[in-house]
Order: structure tokens, then C-alpha cells, then sequence
């Protein structure tokens, strides 16, 4: 009797060794030390053989005897993935642990056109390089977004973008690769760059009293003062002083075109207040007092001049701030130049004029 009971459990093994009774492949998959639900688990040469992961963590997956790669992958709420590749044996339970999600932070602006990206440094050992992608919508991959950064440094986790314009709307992904493809991806961060004014100062809020308005070219002969006598917004405005003055004198900006957009719309303006604006000699035509005006000129020689005038300032002296503005499209790439401009033909006797100038703004209008 007892022969008979070693037989049966002597074939029982070999029946299980001959495949009747497996388990398959099965495992569980885990994230920082804590299970993972929803992971995609499945045969690598056999995609279509897979199955996901309980709230344990844990899978099943048929497959035959032996030895098999599989693959789990695993996307979080918000995007970040993770996918690696396990070797595992049928009937053994496997332990796949994937790594740290890589997460972009919040991206941060620096000034009009530059944001600074960070991110938490891939975790995992077959790590080659990081890839860094721009676009303007969400839906944001290898294939649709603009790549902007390769690090191959695992613990370089910081990229400076400054190919960014005010207005615009960004969406970044970083994802991690290996020498066999893509290893993870990260969340995808929105940014909605801040619609700011691009004259720099051109409140001269930030100028002292009697200085100079730094950051600004001013006309030659011309004495343009910060000053806190008059102010349309704030507490300080600049006062300019001259007699004879020639085109493109007064106070003026430039723009770098990398903070403008293509085919946008923009809105240039300023206040101004005449002090004394009389023409040199009354016996001339008006037109040798023109005025003052605003201009913007493109500064690429190879696309020519695009200029905007605006209705010239008579003479005269006001009482109250008065305003000048006008909304364009920018046609051409390049450089600009924010001006206010002092033309007079003739000089007379003391100051020929004096003018106020405040918030000299230029801003993308948005639909």
C-alpha cells in the first residue's frame, strides 16, 4: 500500500513536469515599494498576449514553459509613464519594480521670453538620455511635439527654454530613453505664458527721480528726466526737453523679434502731455513742426524697413494726459524698435519743446 501511494505521487510530478498543470507566467508589479494597479503586463514578442494588474499588483499571464521577456507598462493620472522590460519564468513568481515616475514641475517664467523646466532624475540603471518636447497642444509625443533638449547626464534635471513668446500657450513632456527605445515619459506641464507689456520700464516706475531712464536710446541734444511732477499711472513719468530735433529723435526701445509672434496682433501706444509745443517760426508752414508720433521698424536688413506712423502732435500745450495708440500685425520676423518721436525741422529761441511721457506700452492682443 504504501508502494502505491509513492508511485502516484511519483507521477503526479512527472505529470506537472510534463506542462498538464501550470500557472504560467505570474507576478507582481510594483512602484516605489507600493503595488501598482492597472499595469499593462505582456509577452514582448507577443504583445497581444497580455493582461493588467489587480489592486494587489499582481498578474497572471499564460505562456509556455520556460523563460519569457515581458513588458510592463504603467501611465499615471497625469501622463507619467513608465515601461520596462523583465525576464521571468514560468510557475516563478516575478517581482517587477518599475522606477520613480519622472515628473516635470511647474515650469518657471524667468522674463518675457524664457521659462525654466525641472524635473526629478530617472531613477532606473539602462537610463542614455533624456528628450525634452514643445508643442502647442496637449496632445503632446515624439511625433508631434518639438524636441528643444537632449541631456545624456541621468542627474541633469534642468533645461532653460528661451524660445518662448508672451501670449502663447506651451505644453512640455520629457521622456527617458534607453539604447532600445523609450523607457518612460513624463507628465505633460501647460504653460500659459504671462501677456506682458514688452517696452522694458516703460512705466519709468522703476527709474529714480532725476536719473536718466536706463535700458532706453535717446535722442542726442535731448534731455529726457525721470520725474515724479507728473504721472498718468503711478507716481513718475519722464519729461523731455529740446530744440532742433531730426526724425527718429526722442526716446525709443528695441524689441528683440524673438518676443514677438509672426502674424499676431499688437497694440503700441503711449501717454503724452505737451508742456510747450510751439513751432520755432510761425511764419513756416505746419508742416515743419510735426510733432511727435509712434514708430515701429523692423530691424532685419534682409526683409527692408516695415514702419508705422501715427498722426503727428501739433502745437500746443494739454491740460490732461492724452493718448496715441494703434493695433497691427506683425508681418516680418526680426527685431523692432518702440519709439517716441520728437521731428522738428527748425530750432528757436530756449527749449523748443517739452513733453510728458508715460506708459509707453507694447502688447500682443489676444482673440
Amino acid at each position: 500500500m504504501r508502494l502505491k501511494l509513492v508511485g502516484m505521487v511519483a507521477c503526479a510530478v512527472v505529470v506537472l513536469a510534463c506542462g498538464g498543470t501550470s500557472d504560467g507566467l505570474v507576478g507582481r508589479v510594483t512602484q516605489e515599494g507600493q503595488p501598482v494597479q492597472g499595469a499593462l503586463v505582456y509577452l514582448t514578442e507577443s504583445p497581444s498576449a497580455s493582461t493588467e494588474t489587480d489592486a494587489d499588483g499582481r498578474f497572471k499571464l499564460s505562456a509556455p514553459s520556460g523563460r519569457h521577456e515581458i513588458t510592463a507598462r504603467y501611465q499615471a493620472e497625469d501622463g507619467a509613464l513608465n515601461e520596462q522590460r523583465f525576464m521571468a519564468e514560468v510557475d516563478v513568481t516575478a517581482e517587477l519594480r518599475l522606477p520613480r515616475p519622472t515628473r516635470l514641475q511647474e515650469p518657471v517664467v524667468v522674463d518675457a521670453g524664457t521659462v525654466r523646466l525641472s524635473w526629478n532624475p530617472y531613477s532606473g540603471a539602462d537610463f542614455r538620455e533624456y528628450k525634452l518636447y514643445r508643442a502647442k497642444s496637449a496632445a503632446l509625443d515624439e511625433s508631434t511635439g518639438t524636441l528643444v533638449y537632449v541631456g545624456m547626464v541621468p542627474g541633469e534635471t534642468e533645461f532653460v527654454d528661451e524660445d518662448v513668446r508672451p501670449g502663447d500657450v506651451f505644453f512640455y513632456r520629457l521622456f527617458v530613453m534607453n539604447d532600445f527605445g523609450r523607457l518612460a515619459g513624463s507628465n505633460i506641464k501647460r504653460l500659459p505664458m504671462p501677456n506682458v507689456n514688452l517696452v522694458q520700464g516703460g512705466d519709468f516706475e522703476e527709474f529714480a527721480v532725476g536719473s536718466t531712464p536706463t535700458g532706453f536710446t535717446l535722442g542726442p541734444d535731448q534731455q529726457w528726466v525721470v520725474s515724479d511732477e507728473r504721472a498718468y499711472s503711478g507716481t513718475r513719468s519722464v519729461r523731455g526737453t529740446g530744440n532742433f530735433s531730426n526724425i527718429f529723435d526722442g526716446i525709443k526701445q528695441r524689441i528683440p523679434g524673438k518676443l514677438l509672434v509672426q502674424g499676431a496682433r499688437y497694440r503700441l501706444s503711449f501717454r503724452y502731455m505737451r508742456e510747450a509745443f510751439g513751432r520755432p517760426d510761425p511764419s513756416l508752414p505746419e508742416d515743419y513742426s510735426n510733432g511727435n508720433f509712434i514708430r515701429l521698424e523692423s530691424k532685419m536688413p534682409d526683409l527692408g524697413w516695415a514702419d508705422l506712423y501715427f498722426s503727428s502732435v501739433g502745437e500746443g500745450v494739454d491740460t490732461s494726459w492724452q493718448v496715441m495708440t494703434r493695433t497691427f500685425v506683425v508681418e516680418k520676423s526680426g527685431d523692432a524698435t518702440a519709439m517716441v518721436c520728437i521731428e522738428r525741422s527748425r530750432s528757436g529761441p530756449g527749449p523748443d519743446w517739452v513733453l510728458w511721457v508715460d506708459d509707453m506700452r507694447l502688447e500682443r492682443v489676444l482673440e
